[in-house]
């Protein structure tokens, strides 16, 4: 906001003619306004900042572009792409980065010390290239261009890192599968209008019973992973299976607030609802336990199949659509696509399905804590929350970390773990965050 001139206007020249003592008081009170004006933009570093007349109509927002995008991301695709069809300018410019991003395509050669060898490669890529397209309408190089088009045009090919979350108002869930020498642990955001993003999938290399998974458990709950933006987000919510070594579960899961650890179970039955807590043996008058809050009983059938519906979602801001963080691995995409459903009749003619796996021996837990990371995002009112939380779950997480003030001694002062105690009864030290389980792991693990 710029200070306003100070002469004498057409208004005040008028009113000097018949009242010369009013126009004085006029322009000496433009004056001083026009001083105080000056003072407030020399103590301002950005007029932007500034408060006034010219920023009355500027309706500001702190939100992140993932935030604005997961609420107009719809339309702004649909405009962008209208752009292209019916703008020369707009489809020009869509063009010419394309054409920058993937030039002549990928043209790999062979090089090895073998002549023969490399033109029986060259010739393999050569064939595999023409028919990359499973449908048939263009190659290997056709399809380059289309990635890049679609990322440009609506920002379709688009995929964070591993364990890094999208930065808008997301519940960061986690699964836990309990096999005999493994757990296995499925990170997953889930957002507003039922979209999810998979973060990570780690492999703890120590059961349940051992003090050592349970260690890493712990870890886990205490670590935090970063957004797009750099704000370091908790788990709100595990859910570990409780249906295999059910006591070793409920013994760590009840070190725990059931605000922050569920016990889940899948339950024989297709219908009722997706989730419902468990309800144990009846006491010794006959009646029946009350329900606990920490435990309950999935309906992993309808989970299955409105996941595997949402799956097959292809826009990124369409209802459901799921997301996947880059190198996840072949055997992770191999899991969580691991069943299909089957339709069986039976003599009376009554048609039941049931979930089968897609080959004997495909393992199924990235499906598994899928369903059960799914059940925690629920518990935590993933389900049922309401517009206006969620536009405040976006603010609150939608942001970049407040600066803080780094320790003097950070950049040169070496951290050195502590030993371990000597005596038996002293527990050990906790260890470091995103260090050991969950830091950068060399792939040992999975």
């Amino acid at each position: 906001m710029m200070a306003q001139k100070t002469g004498a206007g057409l208004i005040t020249k008028v009113i000097a003619t018949v009242a010369p003592r009013w126009a004085a008081q006029r322009m000496a009170s433009r004056l001083a306004i026009s001083r105080l004006e000056e003072l407030m933009l020399e103590q301002r570093d950005y007029y932007g900042a500034g408060r006034g007349r010219g920023a009355d109509g500027w309706r500001a927002t702190n939100a992140s572009a993932d935030s604005e995008i997961a609420k107009g991301g719809p339309l702004l695709r649909a405009r962008m792409r209208d752009l292209v069809r019916n703008n020369p300018i707009a489809a020009a410019a869509v063009q010419v980065l394309v054409s920058s991003l993937v030039g002549a395509g990928i043209r790999p050669r062979a090089a090895s010390s073998d002549p023969a060898l490399n033109r029986w490669v060259d010739t393999l890529w050569a064939d595999w290239s023409a028919h990359a397209d499973f449908d048939g309408h263009t190659d290997f190089h056709g399809l380059t261009a289309l990635a890049a088009r679609q990322m440009v045009e609506d920002d379709e090919a688009r995929a964070l890192p591993r364990g890094v979350l999208p930065a808008c108002g997301v519940i960061l869930a986690a699964g836990v599968d309990c096999q005999q020498d493994r757990l296995e642990v499925q990170l997953v955001a889930f957002g507003r209008n039922f979209r999810r993003w998979v973060v990570d999938y780690i492999v703890i290399p120590h059961s349940i019973s051992d003090q050592a998974g349970r260690d890493a458990l712990d870890a886990l709950l205490r670590g935090t992973w970063r957004t797009e933006l750099g704000l370091r987000l908790p788990i709100d919510m595990l859910a570990i299976d409780s249906g295999n070594w059910t006591e070793e579960v409920w013994s760590w899961g009840k070190r725990h607030p059931w605000s922050k650890v569920i016990l889940v179970k899948g339950a024989s039955t297709a219908t009722g609802p997706v989730m419902m807590p468990q309800r144990f043996e009846r006491r010794n008058d006959g009646r029946a336990k009350k329900a606990q809050r920490r435990a309950f009983m999935l309906n992993v059938s309808q989970l299955k199949a409105d996941f595997y519906g949402w799956l097959a979602k292809a826009d990124p801001a369409e209802r459901g659509f799921t997301a996947f963080a880059r190198e996840l691995g072949d055997e992770y995409y191999r899991m969580v696509t691991a069943e299909v459903r089957v339709l069986n009749r039976s003599r009376s003619g009554v048609v039941t399905s049931s979930w089968q796996l897609a080959e004997p021996g495909r393992r199924n837990e990235a499906l598994d804590t899928m369903l059960y990371a799914e059940a925690a995002a629920r518990r935590k009112g993933w389900a049922s929350m309401t517009e206006g939380q969620w536009d405040a779950l976006d603010a609150e997480r939608g942001i970049t970390p407040p600066e803080t003030q780094a320790d003097l001694f950070d950049a040169t002062v070496p951290m050195v773990p502590k030993q371990k105690a000597a005596h038996p009864n002293t527990a050990p030290p906790a260890p470091a965050r995103r260090n050991g389980w969950f830091g950068k792991h060399d792939g040992d693990w999975f």
